[in-house]
């Protein structure tokens, strides 16, 4: 019940906010808010945090540096019987789950101290801990609040919701970029920002590949390309990919179209009768073909069908939308100009933060914020996926790869981001 010393509070929280990312200001203030106040004036709560800091992050295993922080906080002897038992139990019950230590420990922690506080008064938190620890927990998740207005809606904590399978380095930085960006950009709603995850997480399978896939096999051949028709739908339009139907030229198009095959194969004719071609399995022939005679790009033989094809996280395909995409970033950005149909291409499948930005103009671009901007529901979602995937914001369900992935992404964007 010793009174805190305002300069000692004001001092750490100096600190704790210099620090650069919201799990370590969380570690920080664990550390603080459970020493001693008995003398606080002697205390100098800098140079134990600096030291706490030090020794933590000492330690690269999760488990390591969660056993480290007890081991500081049960064996100092500046910490008090109850903090000590607190810090404990918390720490037993909640860090040991979590291998993360900065998205776990915070999840926890707040989960933790919400509650306490929540439920219980300044009066019988003593139980527990004593009122420093109401009053910097309250403190704390005061300025939290400020802070991530401040610096975005998002988080790698938000994305785990999202994307539990993605790595927390890419999740940190595909956060960071967004957090940049987005107001840039206008995706600074929790629905547009909820539409644009979803839809960029669909395109890069949980925002691991910044490149599609080469090796498809013969039932994502026929899966993907076989269903798609045309003249009317009476024919299967990418009939060279199957046995004893033969393109009559690869080197020319026709009317932005690959040529016809002889025989034409007829959509009447079921693909579980079909057999792919090898030289389409797991190979670049595939998107050379599928992707030719449009969008910008020449005949198969050309092959920029492969080297236009889907990049970056709405996984740009077609020369075309690449030009477009250089010609509003150089508009926008003078003083940095890119060439993505030519030797900037591979900065959207290696540099996150380009990536990012080069994602939001296609957004931009394509106008989609009227759509991301309305409420989310499954046919708005339909719209948003059917200009991405098949250029069209009218597409039939059959025609959008990864429809449900699409809506699921949303979904639980919309939550996570709803939830914190």
């Amino acid at each position: 019940k010793t009174p805190i010393s305002e300069q000692a509070i004001k001092e750490a929280d100096v600190f704790l906010y210099q620090l650069d990312t919201m799990g370590r200001k969380t570690i920080m203030f664990y550390t603080y808010m459970f020493y001693s106040e008995k003398n606080n004036n002697d205390f100098d709560y800098k140079t134990t945090i600096e030291k706490t800091f030090d020794q933590l992050f000492a330690t690269r295993n999760g488990t390591g540096k969660i056993n480290v922080l007890i081991n500081i906080m049960i064996y100092n002897q500046k910490l008090t019987d109850r903090a000590d038992q607190y810090s404990f139990n918390l720490y037993q019950d909640k860090m040991r789950q979590s291998y993360e230590l900065e998205d776990g420990l915070e999840k926890a922690v707040h989960a933790e101290l919400s509650k306490e506080i929540k439920n219980k008064s300044v009066n019988t938190m003593s139980k527990n801990c004593n009122k420093a620890l109401v009053f910097r927990a309250k403190l704390l998740l005061e300025k939290v609040k400020v802070w991530k207005k401040s610096t975005g809606m998002l988080n790698a904590g938000i994305l785990k919701d999202i994307f539990p399978n993605t790595p927390e380095k890419r999740r940190r930085e595909v956060a960071n970029a967004i957090n940049k960006y987005q107001n840039e950009f206008g995706i600074n709603t929790k629905g547009k920002l909820a539409n644009f995850l979803g839809q960029i997480g669909t395109e890069t399978g949980g925002l691991n590949k910044l490149s599609e896939g080469e090796c498809f096999k013969e039932a994502g051949i026929k899966a993907t390309f076989g269903k798609v028709l045309w003249r009317n739908d009476s024919y299967i339009k990418y009939c060279d990919l199957f046995v004893d139907y033969d393109c009559q030229s690869i080197t020319t198009c026709v009317n932005s179209d690959p040529f016809m095959c002889d025989p034409e194969l007829e959509s009447s004719v079921l693909l579980s009768d079909l057999s792919v071609k090898p030289k389409y399995i797991c190979s670049s022939n595939l998107s050379n073909y599928v992707y030719s005679c449009r969008m910008g790009n020449g005949s198969p033989s050309t092959g920029n069908g492969s080297k236009y094809k889907g990049i970056g996280f709405v996984h740009l395909t077609g020369k075309d939308m690449y030009k477009k995409i250089s010609e509003k970033w150089n508009e926008k950005y003078p003083n940095d100009k890119k060439e993505f149909h030519g030797s900037d291409i591979s900065l959207l499948k290696t540099n996150v933060d380009i990536a990012i930005k080069a994602s939001m103009i296609y957004w931009e671009i394509n106008n989609l914020n009227d759509l991301a901007g309305k409420p989310i529901s499954r046919s708005n979602i339909q719209k948003i996926s059917g200009k991405i995937n098949a250029g069209n914001e009218d597409a039939k369900v059959s025609q959008i790869n990864g429809f449900e992935d699409r809506v699921t992404n949303t979904e639980k964007a919309l939550k996570a981001l709803s939830d914190e």
